[in-house]
């Protein structure tokens, strides 16, 4: 009978589980869910997970196991990678110790490298990346924002940075609309910590844009939702974004009230309180990058994780 592993993805914002197999043909993915869990909501300020935060992390943890029993997959065979906010909040390895304690998996707190390590696997294997032209990934996440540029198979420059949504909203509290002195504020800071950016767009002149997952998936249902367009009902590896669109798009997401974007046909509840803030990041990094091609990768960290763990329970 073949293995079937999963990893969760323990976000910032959602805890994501994946569970997969290896074929013939490479990996198959069986299942994707996704659990909210807001650990930096209350918290951040004092540097720690809230009370309320580590309730919905640990029934988030529940959730995915109950998932796995659905699918005949062992908590031998699940593994959970912890980024940004576990590893930034200073509760957050006692939570991942807590968590392999009471319920037997392994929680794996990785640095913003190996981050953007999985995130470009992942990538890879829902993208041909060119060969002969750069291109950009930039992943959203709740508590950080990962960057690589690369060519083809080598990566020329990567960062992880502390600009997650989630963390943004904690510092500056632009929940609702934007007032223009908050915006001000927030562009500047923005454009302060993606110096080391533009001065590498500079020396490596992108293609293409990739965003992996999250608020550019949503990105995506927001273009087709405006066009009136069905989404695909097969899973896709990933989807072109129309430039032209997005960026008028971006533009009226960052002029918008929270109760705009409740109501915004393709925008998810779970992402409305910071839809806003990713488009100023989206917004700003294009007018950096310049990109004559934009798209979005379904595929992240998880699914660059799970490959060699498959290996490693087989």
């Amino acid at each position: 009978m073949t293995k079937r592993g999963a990893i969760i993805d323990m976000g910032t914002n959602t805890w994501n589980l994946v569970i997969g197999e290896q074929t013939a043909n490479g990996e198959a993915y069986i299942h994707r869910s996704k659990a909210v869990v807001k650990l930096a909501k209350g918290g951040i300020a004092q540097n720690r997970i809230a009370d309320e935060a580590k309730s919905r992390a640990l029934e988030a943890v529940e959730t995915h196991l109950q998932t796995l029993k659905e699918y005949n997959v062992p908590v031998a065979n699940l593994k959970a990678i912890g980024t940004s906010g576990m590893r930034s909040l200073e509760n957050g390895r006692q939570l991942a110790t807590e968590i392999e304690s009471t319920y037997g998996f392994t929680v794996s707190i990785i640095d913003g490298t190996e981050e953007a390590n999985l995130i470009r696997k992942g990538v890879t294997k829902a993208i041909d990346l060119p060969d002969e032209s750069f291109f950009l990934i930039m992943d959203i996440g709740g508590g950080s924002t990962e960057f690589i540029i690369g060519k083809g198979s080598r990566t020329v420059w990567k960062q992880s940075t502390d600009l997650g949504v989630s963390r943004l909203l904690e510092q500056f509290g632009p929940d609702d609309a934007f007032t223009p002195v908050v915006l001000n504020q927030l562009s500047f800071f923005i454009d302060t910590k993606l110096a080391e950016l533009r001065e590498q767009l500079c020396l490596y002149p992108v293609d293409v844009l990739i965003g992996s997952s999250g608020s550019f998936e949503t990105l995506y249902t927001i273009e087709k939702a405006s066009a009136e367009e069905e989404i695909p009902t097969t899973r896709l590896a990933h989807y072109p974004l129309n430039i032209s669109k997005q960026e008028a798009l971006l533009t009226q997401l960052i002029q918008s009230s929270l109760a705009d974007r409740l109501q915004w046909p393709g925008l998810l509840e779970m992402r409305a309180e910071t839809m806003h803030i990713a488009a100023l990041l989206v917004q700003t990094v294009m007018k950096y990058a310049q990109p004559n091609a934009l798209a979005v990768s379904e595929y992240a960290l998880k699914e660059g994780a799970l490959s060699a763990w498959l290996n490693q329970i087989q």
